[in-house]
């Protein structure tokens, strides 16, 4: 697409996605398809509208009555948490009364978002940023898969080890190097980038982040400016920050709140799902049954792209659409556009820009929602959901299956500490 044409597609789909007057919203049990697009032109990016114009995608609309809200706990704390949090004037989360940073909140900052707030856009951002951690800590494996038109061409297998130091349901927990998270990806397959690793370490306000790669054919580490992150992950279509739609530093860029509408949001399962104990690691994992994507090209006679999902489906949901613009200059990505659930604060689509502010690629995450066993009301999680980006410039694509029936995504295990996320760890990844 080219830039003029680009804008011109987003302004009338924005015109045509937050106009007031109403429209038929597809019915459970409906499929779009391309032969059925138009109803679904109001509740998808345009990017995924025209993959879906195209053959490429196809959507399984189903109703869903999950709570979308993070369960009574989660929805408590939220409450209580009016009014104590604001933004400086860099999109800092801070403490209100006393101006200093907020070191450790549970329950989303802002209930309350006010769309003609000019702070609205980054505020929704801390929203997402701080639901994400209610899970304390997260250990699962993950592949990216390179896929073109025709299909499978290689893959590489990772483990990623998260802890979290805020937004964490179990309270607080030692911080002395003062982050938010810190983060630890190792790739175990195959044997030609086995080793390879990074370590980040998302630190207070404006800070720059720590941020490190091991190369075990060098055997050493290296220290990496923080923009680094937007460079693509071992020549994938996905760069670091890409994780869960979004993993850069909020307060590194400006936000703005386009407007409100609803989308289709893509779900990997219409029911919660359990979680089961596990005594040797001391923490909470997902079961065998788990519901694991599966892409076009590993389903025979599929009828769309390779890389589209094929067991996902899709629940119309209030959505915010935000825009988000680097700070830093050397940023390889432009501007990006989001689209975020309302009440769960899950980023479903983005459209990536390039720094000429040409549209490039896309990208599509699902929710699935977890809970602890007899908690489903109390709180619950989002657990490990496809990732797929599409490079509409290339016509290339890269996907994720979050999890494994290898290994089962592991929650809050009391065995994951700091000495995980040191140096001597990032080299241990790396052997």
């Amino acid at each position: 697409m080219k830039k003029t044409s680009a804008a011109l597609c987003f302004a009338a789909w924005m015109f045509s996605a937050l106009a007031t007057g109403a429209f038929a919203l597809p019915k459970a049990g409906e499929t779009i398809t391309k032969e059925n697009w138009e109803e679904a032109k109001e509740l998808l990016p345009p990017s995924v509208l025209e993959w879906v114009k195209k053959g490429y995608y196809i959507l399984p609309v189903v109703e869903t009555q999950l709570n979308f809200k993070g369960g009574s706990k989660f929805e408590r704390a939220s409450r209580e948490n009016a009014g104590k949090y604001a933004l400086d004037a860099d999109g800092v989360l801070i403490e209100k009364a006393s101006g200093k940073i907020s070191e450790f909140v549970y329950g989303l900052p802002f209930p309350d978002i006010d769309p003609s707030d000019p702070q609205a856009g980054c505020k929704i951002m801390w929203n997402f940023f701080i639901a994400q951690m209610v899970s304390n800590s997260q250990q699962y494996w993950f592949d990216t898969v390179w896929v073109g038109q025709k299909g499978y061409e290689r893959r590489i297998e990772c483990l990623w080890y998260r802890l979290f130091f805020t937004g964490r349901s179990l309270g607080p927990i030692p911080n002395p190097d003062r982050c938010y998270f810190k983060d630890l990806i190792g790739v175990t397959s195959p044997y030609d980038v086995a080793g390879v690793a990074t370590l980040l370490w998302r630190v207070f306000g404006l800070e720059t982040d720590q941020f490190w790669s091991y190369a075990p054919a060098l055997r050493r580490v290296r220290k990496l400016p923080p923009a680094n992150a937007s460079d693509a992950f071992l020549g994938s279509d996905f760069c670091n920050d890409d994780a869960y739609l979004f993993r850069g530093k909020i307060q590194t860029f400006d936000w703005k709140l386009l407007g409100q509408g609803q989308v289709l949001a893509c779900l990997g399962a219409v029911n919660l799902q359990p979680l089961e104990r596990d005594d040797k690691a001391q923490g909470w994992r997902i079961r065998a049954d788990y519901p694991h994507v599966v892409f076009g090209y590993e389903v025979p006679d599929f009828k769309g792209a390779p890389w589209a999902p094929t067991n996902t489906v899709y629940a119309v949901r209030p959505a915010y659409i935000l825009e988000g613009t680097p700070k830093d200059p050397f940023y390889n990505y432009g501007k990006q556009i989001f689209w975020m659930d309302q009440e769960a604060f899950y980023p479903y689509y983005k459209m990536v820009h390039n720094r000429s502010g040409e549209y490039w690629k896309s990208m599509v995450q699902s929710l699935v929602l977890v809970h602890l066993p007899g908690q489903e009301k109390e709180e619950t999680y989002p657990g490990p959901g496809l990732q797929m980006m599409y490079d509409d410039r290339s016509g290339h694509a890269s996907c994720c299956h979050p999890t494994s029936p290898k290994f089962l995504t592991l929650y809050a295990s009391q065995k994951l500490t700091e000495d995980e996320f040191s140096m001597k760890a990032l080299m241990r990844a790396g052997k």
